[in-house]
């Protein structure tokens, strides 16, 4: 409900406002995890487009939050400091480039919280030889995060992950007999072939194993019409009474439940390689993970994993699972650690102030960047 405030309690409530600049819904989540416990601030939330789930999400946190680029650039020097999840020189990632460099000339500094298990700077890079951002090229360079600085979920001084509070379990609804399939095949080092092969292999599952209840739940990249899982998708879709065991969740008509609350929902997963496998390996739950050339050197790099290339063996290891099936372990798992978060966003505020523009400086700057909202 909307109302008025007095100004003596404004001034009385204020406290230092940290922008937030995210790429879409997906990185809401890893946000709310991150902070909402934090009370030493508070938070503005730029993301390009809402759901629902979103929407109740900064309502439960209390968090402001604005779809309009143009409202973030100009209110920009009302920030003490601003948190990117996934700030890398990628077209995907403009608008956030955008409200990145803006407070850079503002002298207000930019902290990039790791968004990924895998990402460029921190611990993956890709061997392709030609360069680019379509699904068929890649970036061998060395990329980094354009912010001023990469917070990491592991590491000396490193924040850990956010979702693992091990004295906060997630809660859990009543699932527990499905398997919950998390794939993320929209990663430009997945071949086309590769992407077809998986697109087979859940074909293949879902209608070999009737009776085990599925709950898919896609990556948002593999919900739009460019994708090829997207075929499956629609195809489910359109044949309920041959996919009456699989259940997809993640569109904006059904997003009810985060990727951490399915897992701690559910009997077990299959899984591409990616921050599903933290969430299993966190709630000590067995998953099976899609192995193929693309990904072999990443899911080598884990401590274990149950791998699988073909249908046989993903037919044989969820036949055989029971009490005994491991979890996967990353090496990459360490606790949330609020306090080591709150020490880097209070450093990069008192380092910033020699720099900061004046306030009543700041006008022909901000409407310049505005041009660039239009």
């Amino acid at each position: 409900m909307k109302g008025l405030v007095c100004s003596t309690t404004l001034c009385e409530q204020y406290r230092p406002i940290i922008g937030v600049f995210l790429t879409g819904t997906n990185a809401v989540d890893i946000f709310a995890a991150s902070v909402e416990a934090i009370k030493a601030y508070d938070f503005f939330v730029y993301v390009p487009s809402i759901d629902d789930r979103s929407r109740s999400t900064f309502r439960r946190l209390g968090v402001r939050f604005s779809t309009e680029l143009s409202f973030a650039i100009l209110n920009a020097p009302q920030m003490a400091a601003a948190l990117t999840f996934g700030c890398l020189p990628h077209p995907a990632h403009e608008s956030v480039l955008i409200l990145t460099a803006l407070m850079q000339e503002l002298g207000i500094p930019v902290l990039d919280v790791q968004h990924g298990l895998f990402q460029w700077g921190i611990n993956f890079t890709d061997d392709s030889l030609e360069q680019g951002f379509s699904n068929a090229t890649g970036i061998s360079m060395p990329v980094t995060t354009v912010a001023d600085k990469q917070l990491r979920w592991h590491g000396e001084n490193e924040i850990g992950y956010p979702r693992y509070k091990p004295n906060r379990p997630p809660a859990k609804n009543e699932m527990m007999s499905s398997i919950l399939v998390a794939t993320n095949s929209n990663w430009h080092i997945y071949a086309e072939e590769e992407r077809q092969n998986l697109l087979c292999l859940l074909r293949q599952l879902f209608t070999a194993r009737t009776h085990v209840n599925f709950i898919w739940k896609p990556h948002p990249a593999e919900l739009s019409g460019f994708s090829m899982l997207r075929q499956l998708v629609d195809e489910i879709k359109a044949a309920p009474e041959t996919y009456s065991n699989v259940e997809i969740v993640g569109e904006a008509d059904n997003n009810l439940y985060s990727l951490t609350e399915l897992v701690a929902s559910c009997r077990a997963g299959i899984a591409t390689v990616g921050t599903s496998i933290l969430d299993f390996e966190m709630l000590g739950k067995p998953c099976a993970i899609f192995d193929c050339s693309a990904v072999a050197a990443l899911n080598a790099s884990l401590i274990h994993g149950d791998m699988f290339h073909d249908l046989p063996q993903l037919l044989n290891w969820l036949d055989n699972l029971d009490e005994n099936t491991k979890p996967p372990v990353t090496g990459y798992l360490h606790p949330f650690d609020q306090d080591c978060l709150i020490r880097h966003i209070d450093t990069a505020i008192a380092e910033s102030l020699p720099r900061r523009i004046p306030r009543q400086q700041t006008l022909p700057i901000l409407m310049r960047y505005k041009k660039m909202a239009c």
